[in-house]
C-alpha cells in the first residue's frame, strides 16, 4: 500500500446538513459510515505492524452525517512498500522557484558589440526534479534515479542512475551514474543547502555527475571512498565521447565528453553523534557540537580528443580540503580547492581559429 513518512495528520470533514432525508438514504449513509470506520481501522492496524515509518495514527472518523474525511501529512516523499517491508519505492520531487533582478552598467556590450540592457528581471524555475529511490526485495540492494528539467527549454536530463550494493557491514559498492567523492559542498544535495546557490569556487571546479563504480568503507569515525569513473562532468556520456577543454584550461561544460581513465578518492574523519548529522548544512538549536574534516583528490586523462579542437590529449587533477563545524543553532564550512590542467597540442600544431 502507499504510505508517507512520519508526519502530522489533519482531518477535515464536510459540515452536516440538517435537511430532512428519506429513510432509505439514511440507511445507505449508515452503511457508508460503517465501511469508512472499518477501512480506517484496517489502515491503523497495518500502520502499527509497519512500525515508526508507517502512517501516523489519524483520528477515527466521527459519527454523524459527515460524507468524507481526508488526511494530509508532511513527508520527504511518498512511499510504497511490500507488507513485509522487504521492497520499498519512494517517490520524491523538488521545485526551486525564484524571481531574479540583475543590474548592469550602461556601457557593457555583448560579444557582437551591441549594448546590453542595464536591467534584467524575471521568474525562473531554477531546479525542477523528479526521482525515485528504494530497495529491492534483497535489502542489500538499493537504487536511486533522478531526472531534472532544464530551466531554459524544459528538456529532461538524467542525473542520478545508480545501484548501491551493501557488500558487508560498513562496505558499499555503487555502480551507475553518481557524483564522484570530491567536493564537500557539491556532495551535499541541493535540497540540503542553506544558500540559494553554491559558492563560486564550486561553480568553477564543478564535478557534476559521472559514470563508474565506487567503493565506500564506513566506520565509527572514519569513512573513505574510492571511485573509478569517466571523469568529472561526464554525465550521460557514451564510450566514444571526446573531452574538450576551454581556453582557460578548464574542462568544457557545454560539450562534455569522458576521459580514458579517472580516479577519485575522499577520506573523512568526524566527531559527533553519527554520519547522518553531516548530510546537510543545517544545525538546529539544541544540536551538539560536531566536526567533520575531509580531504579528496582526483586525476583523469586521455590520449586523444576531438581532432578539430586544439588538443591531442590532456591530464587534469583536482584536490580538496574542507572542515565542517556544527553547533547549537550555527554551522560553518571552510574549504580549499585547486586544479591543474596539462593539455598536449595535436600533431602539426594548433589550428587557426581566427
Amino acid at each position: 500500500m502507499g504510505q508517507f513518512g512520519p508526519g502530522v495528520s489533519i482531518a477535515h470533514a464536510q459540515p452536516r446538513h440538517e435537511s430532512a432525508q428519506p429513510a432509505h438514504d439514511q440507511h445507505d449513509q449508515h452503511d457508508e459510515h460503517d465501511e469508512l470506520r472499518a477501512l480506517v481501522a484496517q489502515v491503523l492496524a497495518d500502520a502499527e505492524q509497519r512500525g515508526p515509518h508507517a502512517l501516523a495514527a489519524a483520528p477515527a472518523a466521527p459519527s454523524g452525517s459527515q460524507k468524507a474525511a481526508s488526511a494530509c501529512r508532511s513527508s520527504p516523499g511518498f512511499e510504497f512498500a511490500q507488507p513485509d517491508g522487504a521492497a520499498r519505492l519512494r517517490v520524491r520531487g523538488q521545485i526551486q522557484f525564484r524571481y531574479l533582478v540583475d543590474f548592469r552598467n550602461d556601457d557593457n556590450a555583448d560579444g557582437a558589440g551591441s549594448p546590453e540592457d542595464d536591467f534584467e528581471s524575471g521568474f525562473q524555475n531554477r531546479r525542477v526534479k523528479f526521482g525515485v529511490d528504494g530497495t529491492a526485495p534483497d535489502p542489500r540492494l538499493s537504487y536511486r534515479i533522478t531526472a531534472a528539467f532544464r530551466r531554459a527549454s524544459g528538456d529532461s536530463v538524467l542525473e542520478d542512475a545508480a545501484i548501491i550494493w551493501k557488500v558487508a557491514d560498513g562496505w558499499t559498492l555503487t555502480a551507475g551514474q553518481f557524483k564522484p567523492p570530491l567536493n564537500r559542498e557539491e556532495l551535499v544535495g541541493a535540497t540540503s543547502q542553506l544558500a540559494v546557490e553554491q559558492s563560486f569556487a564550486t561553480v568553477v571546479f564543478v564535478q557534476d555527475w559521472t559514470q563508474g563504480v565506487m567503493l565506500t568503507r564506513t566506520q565509527e569515525a572514519l569513512r573513505w571512498s574510492l571511485a573509478f569513473t569517466d571523469g568529472v562532468q561526464a554525465s550521460n556520456s557514451d564510450i566514444d565521447g571526446l573531452r574538450r577543454t576551454t581556453p582557460q584550461g578548464l574542462l568544457s561544460r557545454t560539450e562534455p565528453g569522458e576521459a580514458d581513465y579517472a580516479v577519485s578518492g575522499r577520506l573523512e574523519w568526524r566527531s559527533g553523534s553519527s554520519w547522518e548529522v553531516f548530510r546537510d548544512f543545517t544545525s538546529p538549536e539544541g544540536s551538539p557540537t560536531a566536526l567533520l574534516v575531509g580531504i579528496a583528490g582526483h586525476v583523469e586523462g586521455a590520449d586523444r580528443a576531438d581532432p578539430s579542437f586544439s588538443q591531442a590529449g590532456y591530464l587534469y587533477a583536482q584536490w580538496h580540503a574542507d572542515l565542517t563545524l556544527k553547533g547549537d543553532g550555527w554551522n560553518a564550512l571552510l574549504a580549499a580547492v585547486g586544479g591543474h590542467m596539462s593539455a598536449e597540442p595535436p600533431p602539426g600544431g594548433l589550428p587557426d581559429h581566427r
